[in-house]
């Protein structure tokens, strides 16, 4: 009866694994979850579960289905791209059950390595793209520029900013500009070389 349930709980690994993918973590609480649900393992003591959810994980990284390394960098990359920042990401890798030297080294791949340039350009292009997302600064619809920008809502721009771990600096120079024009001229003026506005 293992040898069946362990058979049935690899082809939901294989099945989830072909939609998802997946940290060492979350696949094995899938796992449990899914094992949870089936009848025919009532019987069994929680540690032959785990055993078995413990088993099918490791198979799974051995076929190198699971990669926590690849994985992490893969969510990194994402995660900057919806204009999130160093911290923010290696938050939610961290609670994604990455561990936190894992984690790191993701970000440091996806922030250039040691070169201060490519790091500040990632960055740049990070809080573009969540000024772009939430219609900020010169991101915001006509009707919006027009009216002079309410310090409340400056501040929590900034703080959103924060939030998400992207340079203070940055954000102001975004959130004063009051059009694309402005904005690259005020980043080329403090040094920053932006990518083309369009692009997202």
């Amino acid at each position: 009866m293992r040898d069946a349930i362990r058979s049935r709980l690899k082809e939901a690994a294989f099945s989830y694994l072909a939609r998802h993918s997946a940290s060492m973590t979350r696949l094995r609480q899938v796992l449990a979850r899914r094992l949870a649900r089936w009848r025919e393992t009532a019987c069994l003591p929680a540690a032959d579960r785990s055993a078995l959810v413990e088993e099918v994980v490791r198979e799974m990284v051995a076929l190198d289905l699971v990669n926590d390394r690849r994985f992490a960098r893969e969510r990194a990359r994402a995660l900057l791209r919806r204009g999130l920042g160093p911290p923010a990401i290696r938050h939610r890798l961290v609670a994604l059950g990455i561990s936190p030297a894992d984690a790191e080294a993701a970000v440091g791949d996806v922030l250039g390595g040691e070169d201060a340039g490519t790091q500040e350009a990632v960055l740049l292009q990070a809080a573009l793209a969540y000024a772009r997302r939430r219609r900020l600064g010169p991101f915001a619809g006509a009707g919006d520029r027009r009216k002079r920008p309410d310090p409340r809502e400056r501040a929590r721009a900034l703080a959103a900013f924060q939030r998400r771990g992207l340079p203070v600096d940055l954000a102001r120079i975004i959130l004063e500009a009051p059009d694309e024009p402005a904005l690259v001229a005020a980043l080329t003026e403090h040094g920053l070389a932006p990518a083309d506005p369009e692009e997202g």
